[in-house]
């Protein structure tokens, strides 16, 4: 998934249950993921963050076995 360019905040719960979720690439426009964001997306392999974020909610990525949570 590609977080298009616009976009600087992904909510809380935002693809909670996204379990067959490979990939994400967020835009440098991005700044805030939410609470429990990505939470269960379990076979997310590719994560490309970037400088632009400032603040990942406390549970977002929890779940996701395949790399760690994002400091």
């Amino acid at each position: 998934y590609v977080v298009p360019d616009n976009i600087e905040l992904i909510a809380d719960y935002a693809f909670a249950e996204c379990e067959n979720l490979l990939s994400i690439v967020f835009s440098d426009s991005l700044k805030y993921i939410g609470d429990y964001a990505f939470t269960n997306c379990y076979q997310i392999e590719l994560l490309s963050m970037t400088s632009s974020i400032i603040e990942i909610g406390e549970f977002a990525f929890s779940n996701c076995s395949s790399f760690t949570r994002p400091l």
